[in-house]
């Protein structure tokens, strides 16, 4: 594996995961905030997608549960995804 490669990737995903935190702060006081469920979800996508690239299987599956849980159908889910990214 090239290591700067892994270390772009670390890094870019580290910004993702911090926007996806505001975004997630954000739903709990706008819960239908419909733009920051379609911004986590790229959030996940983008890093499950580097980390097939990678192929780091764990952290795919891992965006992947995350990925599947960031537009939720109502705000229970928003609760969850927040603990999901609290952990």
């Amino acid at each position: 594996m090239d290591l700067e490669i892994l270390h772009d990737y670390l890094v870019e995903s580290k910004e993702l995961l911090q926007k996806a935190q505001e975004d997630t702060l954000r739903l709990e006081s706008e819960p239908g905030d419909k733009d920051a469920q379609a911004s986590i979800f790229r959030v996940f996508h983008t890093i499950k997608g580097g980390a097939g690239f990678l192929e780091a299987d764990h952290l795919v599956e891992w965006a992947h549960d995350l990925e599947r849980h960031a537009v939720p159908a109502n705000h229970s889910r928003n609760v969850r995804l927040s603990h999901l990214l609290r952990c």
